[in-house]
């Protein structure tokens, strides 16, 4: 209720949509029965609906409280204005009410859609205004909040002479016991197709998407085919050409087999020259076959390399480097000569080195031992020391046995007597 004027059930508007939106809009007359006029806001529901036409007169009946919407000459209890009337909910159920519940209904061409709703009200279509019979004033939605009693809900009053927008009403839902299954509806299905089209729409981005928010098998084709946009950011090479791949368990990520070569001490030549070629043909033969042992040992010796969880191998790379028994790298062709010669032996070691990197395919660097103090800085969560009272080099201090002489005093003191040698140079 107001707490001041009169004193009757607010009239208010909210953006939520419950019962205490719903209106009846009933005849300023009731329908004629056997027994004379037949009372009640549902008089009219066993009769062939009608419809409200630009000029009618109409009572709106408030379905949840049993009142219906009344104006009269009575000052608002926000805008106090001469030009502003109250308005309220007046009655009880069974009242059938008074003249300040009368309103003509005024239809603004400008702003309806379509040549019918510009002369019978139509859901949506039909932009309306409200005006008092009594007073002549239209239904205000005024901009101006309730107090804390009104729950700050939006003020309405009944103006007279007020602006076109905030004047203007419509109807959003109707519906009447008379109406058969057949009856015009303006809410078309396009409303439910958008909101198929829109929920299709969703599922499919959810679903085309998903390996990059769930890490789900792609591959690179699938990937190419729905960025759409170069400039997104996410890299398709990071994923298989091939579904099947994730299945298989991941080698060694890059192998590097080195061969360690030893060049053979210079043999003692023979004599006869014509037999220099013949010794050595068996050692070619020899390391020609040790090298053949050493190529079937290499599957043996290869050593199973699974990526941790998470991770995968995306290229995999394998170089052979030939080094002497001090280390030092050796030249192929330098290697082949030597194996021509057939004095060599080889042996073989394998050496697995990972390269770790990002989504945008940069190396990351990752550290083998912690950084040393001396060239990344001490720690700042370290709480340093003061080193303003440690002494530099200096030697150190121990207190001895002796006392220390004192100094002697270090001011002036008056000349000495003569010495007698030096009077007599005097007196000369």
């Amino acid at each position: 209720m107001y707490p001041t004027g009169s004193k009757q059930q607010q009239i208010t508007l909210y953006p939520h949509k419950d019962e205490n939106n719903i209106w009846i809009m009933e005849n300023q007359t009731q329908p004629l029965g056997s027994y004379g006029q037949v009372q009640g806001p549902h008089a009219w529901d066993n009769l062939t609906a009608g419809f409200i036409e630009n000029g009618a007169t109409i009572k709106l009946y408030h379905v949840t409280t049993d009142r219906r919407l009344h104006s009269h000459d009575h000052r608002p209890p926000v805008t106090e204005a001469d030009w502003q009337n109250e308005v309220s909910a007046y009655g009880y159920e069974g009242f059938p009410g008074d003249a300040n519940d009368l309103f003509r209904v005024e239809i603004v061409n400008s702003l309806s859609k379509g040549a019918e709703a510009k002369k019978r009200l139509r859901t949506i279509e039909t932009k309306f205004k409200l005006v008092h019979v009594m007073s002549g004033c239209v239904l205000f939605s005024h901009p101006v909040k309730l107090p804390s009693w009104g729950f700050e809900q939006q003020e309405v009053t009944c103006a007279k002479g007020g602006s076109l927008p905030n004047s203007i009403w419509y109807v959003e839902h109707n519906e009447h016991p008379m109406f058969g299954p057949d009856v015009e509806k303006k809410n078309t299905i396009a409303g439910s197709v958008f909101f198929v089209l829109f929920l299709a729409a969703s599922i499919a981005t959810f679903t085309l998407f998903s390996p990059l928010a769930y890490g789900n098998p792609w591959t690179q084709d699938a990937c190419r085919k729905v960025k759409l946009l170069s400039s997104w950011d996410f890299d398709c090479n990071t994923f298989y050409t091939d579904l099947a791949q994730y299945s298989s368990i991941a080698n060694v990520g890059s192998s590097q087999p080195k061969a360690t070569v030893t060049p053979p001490k210079a043999p003692a030549q023979e004599p006869a020259p014509q037999q220099q070629k013949q010794p050595q043909e068996p050692p070619q033969r020899n390391g020609q076959q040790e090298q053949q042992k050493e190529k079937e040992k290499e599957p043996a010796e290869k050593a199973e390399f699974t990526m941790p969880a998470g991770q995968r191998v995306i290229n995999s790379e394998e170089s052979v480097e030939y080094r002497d028994q001090d280390g030092n790298l050796l030249d192929p062709e330098q290697v082949a000569s030597m194996a021509k010669a057939g004095n060599v032996s080889f042996k073989t070691r394998y050496e697995t080195r990972t390269r770790v990197i990002d989504g945008q395919g940069r190396e990351v660097k990752q550290n083998v031992a912690p950084p040393h103090p001396d060239v990344e800085g001490q720690n700042p969560e370290t709480v340093g020391k003061d080193n303003k009272n440690i002494p530099g080099d200096k030697p150190a201090s121990v207190p001895g046995d002796e006392k220390s002489v004192p100094q002697e005093d270090q001011k002036p003191k008056p000349a000495s007597e003569g010495k007698e040698a030096t009077r007599n140079a005097d007196e000369l």
